[in-house]
């Protein structure tokens, strides 16, 4: 589901109140982005439903997958444990069920959404353009020297 398109209108959204948000989740521990979702109806986060993430592209369509294929969630920075794959019996649903306190969760403008899906597409790709990621969660603007400086750390 790209962005571009909007929110998937179906059942489980109109279960949930009929409203959606983009949110971009992060790494507790590390801050680094893990995924950008789409989350129906008010409430916490408990799960993240397979269908409802849109990046990175190594996250979109495991829900086509058997549960047994499902790797668990874990930050592909700092490699920690984020949720474990579930089937949810109320809706026979693939997700992760999260674990409490291991992921942020920031609220995305769709104006915003077309940078972070690219963010997303470098970081599989770039140790360089995760700090500028992680900048942007955080909220906070590094300056060239900042990014040079983290990028040679890696």
């Amino acid at each position: 589901m790209s962005p571009k398109s909007g929110f998937k209108h179906d059942k489980y959204k109109n279960t949930r109140g009929g409203y959606s948000r983009w949110l971009l989740i992060a790494c507790e521990k590390c801050k680094v982005p893990v995924c950008l979702y789409q989350k129906d109806g008010p409430g916490i986060l408990k799960r993240l439903y397979l269908d409802r993430v849109i990046a990175p592209v190594k996250l979109c369509g495991l829900q086509k997958n058997a549960l047994k294929k499902i790797e668990k969630l874990v930050c592909s920075h700092c490699s920690f444990l984020l949720g474990v794959p579930i089937i949810y019996e109320k809706e026979n649903r693939l997700a992760w069920r999260l674990f409490a306190g291991a992921v942020e969760k920031k609220i995305v403008k769709a104006n915003e959404m077309e940078d972070i899906k690219e963010d997303f597409e470098a970081l599989e790709s770039s140790k360089f353009i995760e700090s500028i990621a992680k900048s942007r969660f955080s909220g906070k603007t590094l300056s060239l020297e900042e990014v040079q400086k983290i990028y040679r750390h890696k």
